[in-house]
């Protein structure tokens, strides 16, 4: 367990230089969200930790990814926080149908463009292999859920109320937690410390996952949704894997 601690401390703490570079830029940090943003972030990835540990029991027992309970219970904690976190309207987390005006034609064409491009590199150069149904399912349904919700919605939203939005990326105002977010999502998918307490650095999951997670916080900040960019996410990783 201390491996994990370790772990998601590391890679929270990666944050810290470029709140201090967003602090002597701007002098604006309402330390309050950040730390909480902190806590939230350590939180989720532990409980997925003790999902995977303590919860392969019964359904979750019988499938041969051992993966569901982890999403299942980012899903939850996540939406348990912004139902009950009153600093925050769900609109202001994301989880809102009313987009921005304008913005449906961009995000639509992008992630067509990405997905074709996407389908194209795998035909050619990565062909597929056989996958399972269950694999599929779980690729088309819960990385997207879970990890935009947490993410894009409540780890965004959260620093954004820290560091505000004072760029304009594509037509989507943007700022440090763009960036921030952006980091941790590829750290995440590349930087581990295991048991024996040695650290593991993996650069192409950190670069891939960073790019894509660019592209989902972009389509976040401009349609004002985290919706968009769930089904967007679930589709690459279906193309990615059929």
């Amino acid at each position: 367990m201390l491996h994990w601690i370790l772990t998601f401390g590391l890679i929270a703490s990666l944050a810290l230089p470029l709140v201090l570079v967003a602090y002597i830029r701007n002098r604006k940090v309402v330390w309050s969200y950040f730390l909480i943003f902190l806590a939230v972030f350590i939180l989720n990835g532990m409980l997925m930790v003790l999902a995977q540990k303590y919860l392969n029991i019964g359904v979750f027992a019988l499938s041969e990814l051992g993966w569901w309970q982890i999403k299942l219970a980012s899903i939850f904690w996540g939406l348990a926080f912004v139902f009950t976190f009153k600093p925050i309207s769900l609109k202001e987390f994301g989880l809102t149908f009313q987009w921005n005006p304008g913005s449906l034609k961009p995000v639509v064409i992008s992630t067509i463009v990405i997905a074709v491009c996407l389908l194209t590199y795998h035909y050619f150069f990565d062909p597929f292999g056989t996958k399972s149904a269950e694999y599929i399912i779980f690729q088309s349904t819960m990385p997207g859920l879970a990890e935009e919700l947490t993410f894009r919605g409540i780890f965004l939203t959260l620093l954004n109320r820290s560091l505000g939005k004072n760029w304009n990326l594509f037509g989507a105002k943007i700022g440090w937690g763009f960036i921030i977010t952006t980091v941790l999502f590829g750290a995440i998918h590349g930087i581990s410390i295991d048991p024996n307490l040695e650290l593991h650095f993996n650069a192409i999951p950190i670069l891939i996952t960073g790019f894509f997670g660019a592209i989902f916080c972009w389509m976040r900040e401009k349609t004002g949704s985290i919706y968009p960019s769930v089904v967007a996410h679930n589709l690459f990783n279906v193309v990615s894997n059929i």
